[in-house]
């Protein structure tokens, strides 16, 4: 077959067959082939091959920051590609990327590349167990570190007084942003654990941001006990300011785990730690591997994207607060005009949108209200987030914003249908 060939229902019916659920990844389920096939990307816009063209604020799941095929990052990827690819030996490339991240994080020494943020927590997990000789671990509920690893183990779920069994390499789930629970739990378990693993503004979990005495609680057990704090910066890297959410919330983890936009949507992910750390991973008693780590593409990218951020930082994130702000104050109001209620939280460029109704929060509300954008030309991520990025300007706001008040009427609508049903 030849796609240029296909007309959509072809497409469709190939992928279903072909691929399982038509998608290589199970968070596109939701938003599968049926719904959009994407032919090509440019700015702050996507095409579908049936010609739909959609406000893009996915943006490639948060890998892409300056905007679709930002010719100053295209013509760089190009010239790496006339190079050669996949020559599986350090190069010129990874050196300068590791060298630019680590002068923006100065309390870093050393940096290990990866290919994807998933990969990089799970080396740096890894790397807590050898440092500490402990193999417990620690995360929070509703956080995500990746789809496979020691964080998708079977867990135990802490909930004071703290006396469940406890499996001999355990998995603790601990409450984000509850200090009286998680004291308790590290008072009980502090000692055993290797690391404690965590998003600074749970993004994955409805955009909460960290309560300042829920930061200094993890800083303090951390000395008290002994465990590594590991930083998923995946999201929120990049996004939330040039230094990350680690800068912005004044918090000093032992490792940080970066990803997505430092590739600026080239597959990448890192770790960043001390010497002392690190090295551990030269000596052989850390393993991390990897064929296509420390890719020259993903790294030249990377070294790009280090390069113009730091050299425009007031103008970029000046310019994605003021786009964030007003989407997130449009959508409130594009909620109230419609007789709806939604809630939008987050940090910097990337938020989540809860959508209430008469019924309170139901699971399929977000997913109802994103089908209805879709429809109205708006695109925007899985579990209602939105990652705005420097191609969107008052245009695309307005647009989303428009489209929203008719999605949240649509809603209302919705509800209105199911108590009569009720009734």
């Amino acid at each position: 077959m030849k796609v240029q060939d296909l007309n959509l229902e072809s497409l469709v019916e190939t992928a279903m067959r072909r691929i399982p659920g038509g998608v290589s990844t199970n968070i596109r389920l939701l938003e599968g082939p049926q719904k959009l096939i994407v032919k090509r990307a440019f700015g702050s816009r996507v095409w579908t091959v049936d010609d739909r063209e959609l406000v893009d604020f996915v943006c490639g799941y948060g890998t892409v920051l300056l905007g679709y095929g930002f010719p100053a990052l295209t013509q760089r990827q190009s010239e790496i590609l006339g190079h050669g690819i996949s020559y599986n030996a350090t190069n010129p490339f990874e050196i300068e990327a590791a060298d630019r991240l680590l002068n923006i994080f100065p309390d870093y020494d050393m940096v290990r590349f990866g290919v994807t943020g998933s990969e990089a927590t799970t080396a740096a997990i890894g790397l807590s167990r050898i440092v500490t000789e402990r193999s417990a671990i620690a995360v929070f509920r509703n956080h995500y570190h990746g789809w496979h690893g020691p964080t998708n183990a079977p867990r135990t779920v802490f909930t004071p007084p703290g006396n469940l069994p406890v499996p001999e390499v355990p998995v603790f789930e601990i409450p984000f942003n509850d200090t009286q629970v998680c004291a308790d739990f590290f008072h009980r378990h502090g000692d055993s654990l290797a690391c404690v693993i965590f998003e600074i503004v749970m993004i994955n979990g409805g955009g909460f941001e960290p309560a300042p005495e829920f930061i200094r609680l993890l800083h303090e057990a951390r000395d008290r006990h002994g465990f590594l704090l590991i930083a998923d910066e995946v999201i929120t890297g990049f996004r939330v300011g040039l230094r990350g959410a680690q800068k912005k919330y004044g918090v000093c983890p032992d490792l940080t785990v970066f990803g997505k936009a430092l590739g600026g949507g080239v597959p990448i992910g890192a770790v960043l730690g001390r010497k002392a750390h690190m090295e551990l991973f030269a000596s052989g008693k850390a393993v991390h591997a990897g064929t296509f780590n420390g890719h020259p593409l993903a790294t030249a990218s990377a070294a790009f994207i280090l390069d113009y951020l730091a050299a425009n930082e007031q103008a970029v994130y000046s310019h994605l607060e003021k786009a964030a702000g007003r989407l997130k104050l449009g959508l409130v109001r594009a909620a109230r005009n419609a007789g709806a209620t939604c809630h939008v939280r987050g940090a910097g460029a990337v938020m989540c949108l809860e959508v209430e109704d008469e019924f309170g929060c139901p699971a399929d509300s977000v997913q109802v209200f994103q089908d209805e954008l879709l429809a109205r030309g708006v695109r925007i991520a899985l579990g209602g987030r939105w990652f705005v990025g420097l191609a969107h300007g008052e245009q695309e706001v307005e647009a989303a914003v428009s489209a929203a008040e008719a999605a949240f009427g649509a809603l209302k609508n919705r509800e209105h249908i199911l108590q009569i049903a009720q009734q």
